[in-house]
């Protein structure tokens, strides 16, 4: 039998002392954060102490990190790319905010080991980090200026707008701390808990927020945090609680440093690309072979990200890759040659029925590293490889759901002519339509592709006469085709006429 206790340790002149002995493991990383945090300290670390009944002592260091100053790396905001207007306390929960500010606050939320949902429902959490420095003020300035860039308005008018609504997430986070009566998790966990919940749905999913937060708080690295809300998880899904979990553990996911502790294994940024692809599938053990164990947290969001449980996470996952391919980091660390076959497997595994996973954000981001594998950049390297990008694909069905979705995307407003040029080519001769419906085995699946082919189309930004030509392709095509197959395989003639009537 083992007696445990833990000894908070700081760093001051290069020499350890004990600052306190605590007997529960959150409480001791709490107090080691608190005296990191500290102007004249250096580092802080946490000692798990084990006496057993020969009076023979074990220690395990089980936290140790450098302080941060203040002003150069903690409190200091980051740039963000996109700030969606919030309007009321509603927009600054949805996942876009709470992005947006993840981004903006990542060396603080890193460095204390916390969500941004923590900090806007725990009203102690929400002090410290409005005390620290001059880091909200700054992250909000920063957001405002996009705001303001995105939307045509007045910088001021938007910092105003940001500090209000600041002002009634304190009110809000206080207010909820001194309820008298307010919800706990207990041993029934978040299903549990939303029984004994009442009021509106989004009443409910604050109170439960509230509830989780406070549990959360009490680990101080995100690894734990993320093992807290995965043993929250109820064994069967269940919207209510899915939804507020899944929140907790998109945020955990947008630290690159998380990801980079739960996937130390991947050697090249390839490769942790593809592993986030399989993780967002549910299909991990597929790349990395048999997983650790079912307690690993890597395993159970596998199996979460595969019950389709996780859509949060998905879209986080996806900004992710987004983000990384945008960089400048290189695929691998064999050359070109290397790099090129990479890409090639990457944009492969990226593709569904509907276009990239994605969307349009990661369509662009795809065409500016086939700009970087090219070794050129500018605007002549843009169009060139918006031309060459479709020969990664294997079937024009997805060359033509990626232009589509490239069309939308940022890059439609300078280069139309290339993206319609790259649609053309797709739709150009007869046998292309025998490989759009050949794969289909029923003539219900090949009406609804071909239905889904020409709303894509019609619905495209481009000028009418460019969608009015691929609708006439289109039907062209088919009425061909049914010429030369005698209107066999696919049904061409009558697919051509439902069609024109959709």
């Amino acid at each position: 039998m083992f007696k445990t206790h833990f000894e908070i340790m700081v760093r001051r002149d290069d020499r350890w002392t004990i600052e306190g002995i605590r007997d529960d493991e959150s409480r001791a990383m709490i107090l080691a954060l608190d005296l990191l945090a500290q102007k004249n300290t250096e580092a802080a670390r946490v000692l798990r102490r084990r006496v057993g009944q020969s009076g023979r002592e074990y220690e395990e260091e089980v936290f140790v990190r450098e302080a941060q100053r203040s002003g150069v790396s903690a409190n200091l905001a980051s740039d963000v790319e996109v700030a969606p207007v919030c309007a009321t306390l509603a927009d600054l929960d949805g996942l876009a905010a709470r992005t947006t500010l993840s981004t903006a606050l990542r060396r603080y939320l890193d460095a204390h080991g916390l969500t941004v949902s923590e900090v806007l429902h725990n009203a102690r959490e929400l002090k410290r980090i409005l005390d620290a420095d001059a880091l909200v003020p700054s992250a909000l300035a920063r957001i405002a200026a996009v705001q303001a860039r995105d939307t045509g308005t007045d910088a001021k008018t938007r910092s105003r707008a940001l500090d209000d609504l600041t002002q009634q997430a304190v009110q809000r986070a206080r207010e909820a701390a001194a309820a008298k009566r307010r919800p706990a998790l207990g041993k029934s966990g978040v299903t549990g808990l939303f029984k004994r919940l009442s009021g509106d749905p989004d009443d409910r999913q604050f109170a439960a927020r509230v509830a989780i937060s406070v549990r959360l708080v009490e680990t101080r690295h995100l690894v734990g945090k993320l093992d807290t809300l995965l043993d929250l998880f109820p064994p069967e899904a269940h919207p209510d609680a899915d939804a507020v979990l899944g929140g907790f553990v998109a945020e955990c996911l947008m630290s690159g440093q998380l990801l980079k502790e739960l996937m130390p294994f991947e050697a090249c940024l390839a490769d942790a690309l593809e592993s986030l692809l399989f993780l967002v599938k549910g299909q991990l053990e597929h790349r990395s072979g048999p997983m650790t164990s079912d307690a690993d947290p890597l395993t159970r969001l596998n199996a979460l990200f595969g019950a389709k449980r996780l859509p949060e996470s998905r879209l986080v996952v996806f900004d992710r890759i987004r983000r990384e391919l945008k960089g400048t980091q290189p695929l691998t660390k064999r050359g070109e040659g290397e790099d090129m076959r990479r890409f090639r497997s990457l944009l492969q595994s990226m593709m569904t029925s509907k276009g990239p996973i994605g969307g349009p954000p990661m369509a662009s981001a795809l065409v500016g590293r086939q700009v970087r594998l090219g070794g050129k950049g500018g605007v002549a390297a843009l169009r060139t490889a918006i031309r060459n990008i479709g020969a990664g694909f294997r079937a024009p069905w997805d060359e033509i759901t990626f232009m589509s979705a490239l069309a939308r995307s940022e890059l439609a407003d300078l280069f139309a002519d290339e993206i319609a040029h790259g649609l053309n080519g797709c739709l150009n001769e007869v046998h292309d339509i025998d490989h759009l419906l050949r794969d289909l085995p029923s003539r219900a699946g090949r009406v609804k592709r071909i239905q889904s082919l020409r709303k894509t189309l019609v619905d495209l930004p481009f000028e009418d006469g460019y969608r009015a030509s691929y609708t006439r392709r289109i039907d062209d095509l088919l009425a061909r085709h049914a010429r030369k197959h005698g209107d066999r395989l696919p049904g061409a003639a009558a697919i051509c006429q439902e069609t024109r009537g959709t």
